[in-house]
């Protein structure tokens, strides 16, 4: 991955941010996946998808994103609630 690209993630994800807190989920999950794409660690890019398909109603997106979180990220901040917040969805 190069700086361009790990750089244009964080962007995507500061974007999904902003969709994110104005309510507008369905975007917010297509940028964070874009900054997944585009840096495949980035732990922030999968908690967001997880908080975006959680809050819009995407089940799938929420588990995919707290899924990858969890893989990148074990012991991460948000970890134990992801954790958590999967098991109730099984």
């Amino acid at each position: 991955m190069s700086k361009v690209d790990a750089e244009r993630a964080l962007e995507l994800v500061e974007e999904g941010d902003f969709a994110f807190e104005e309510g507008n989920y369905k975007e917010a999950i297509r940028l964070y996946r874009q900054a997944a794409e585009k840096d495949r660690t980035l732990a922030q890019a999968y908690k967001g998808l997880f908080r975006a398909g959680t809050a819009g109603a995407d089940a799938k997106a929420a588990k995919v994103g707290g899924t990858m979180y969890l893989k990148v990220a074990p012991n991460g901040r948000d970890a134990s609630m992801i954790r958590a917040a999967l098991a109730e969805m099984k």
